[in-house]
């Protein structure tokens, strides 16, 4: 979104999904107006987020688009909005394709920017600045939330262990969840952290994963490990990864913001390709495992 910015004069204006969004990126300087479809299953006259979607499209106007992450509902929408074919721009490689998804948006986006049908040469990535800012005022929100939880900067490990598919109803370990680890694994890894190295352990999560990670704090015994899911929203979660000495997290979003952050991160996938899906760091340590 800034290379778009800056190459077209304009900010951003994004649809995306998850009431995080909107924290995430509204205050940032390349983006415009944010526009979050809460539930993007639901048909269109029964869908307020959708009617409403389609709405602010039509009073913005017709004008060049990107879908970098693909779904069966947002063309229908754009369509409804007035965009006709030649102001949408699609990502160039297919699904399958080992190019990580950075270079393959900023590759779209060149290319629909310089009006050419040509594949343009990938961009350099270890030019691309990932960081994402945080603010001071967020570090000291960060620094008093952990200390009320008697926690010094830089020596705690967060852990994210939840993530979409795990927290859908059913059973957890069913074959569709490819990011699912044992509650029991994660307080092995946990505990060993606290013993070993004398450094609480933060279980992060949203309050519908706490079932999960009181399960795990339970499991660990030890009183260095930690949960914390009912206070971190998402701008408090980017400062609180920034003040810590690392992550543990499977591959979700928590990830790809403790490297946007420069947080030294291990992240476990499952069979989601990490040459693809990486989370990228100006600064610090990826490190992912698979399997």
């Amino acid at each position: 979104m800034k290379y778009l910015a800056e190459k077209s004069g304009h900010p951003c204006d994004v649809i995306a999904a998850g009431a995080w969004s909107n924290d995430l990126f509204a205050h940032l300087p390349y983006v415009g107006e944010v526009h979050v479809l809460k539930s993007r299953n639901k048909p269109y006259w029964l869908n307020p987020d959708k009617r409403r979607l389609v709405k602010a499209l039509k009073q913005r106007g017709v004008g060049p688009c990107w879908i970098f992450v693909q779904n069966k509902h947002i063309l229908p929408l754009l369509k409804r909005s007035g965009f006709v074919s030649q102001y949408i721009s699609t990502p160039l490689t297919a699904s399958e394709s080992v190019i990580h998804v950075g270079e393959e948006w900023l590759q779209t986006a060149a290319q629909q920017l310089s009006g050419s049908d040509s594949i343009l040469p990938l961009p350099n990535m270890d030019r691309v600045n990932w960081e994402l800012a945080v603010s001071e005022d967020e570090r000291t929100d960060a620094e008093h939330w952990l200390a009320q939880r008697k926690l010094d900067v830089n020596n705690y490990v967060v852990m994210q262990i939840g993530n979409k598919k795990t927290m859908r109803v059913g059973d957890p370990r069913r074959a569709s969840n490819t990011k699912f680890w044992p509650a029991g694994h994660w307080a092995e890894v946990a505990r060993y952290i606290a013993q070993q190295h004398k450094m609480p352990v933060i279980l992060i999560g949203t309050p519908n994963e706490g079932g999960l990670i009181d399960e795990v704090v339970s499991l660990a015994k030890n009183p260095l490990v930690l949960a914390a899911y009912q206070d971190v929203g998402i701008r408090r979660l980017a400062a609180v990864l920034q003040l810590a000495h690392s992550c543990i997290s499977v591959d979700t979003g928590p990830a790809h913001m403790a490297a946007a952050v420069d947080c030294p991160v291990l992240v476990l996938f499952g069979e989601t390709n990490p040459a693809r899906d990486r989370p990228c760091s100006t600064e610090s340590i990826v490190q992912c495992i698979s399997g």
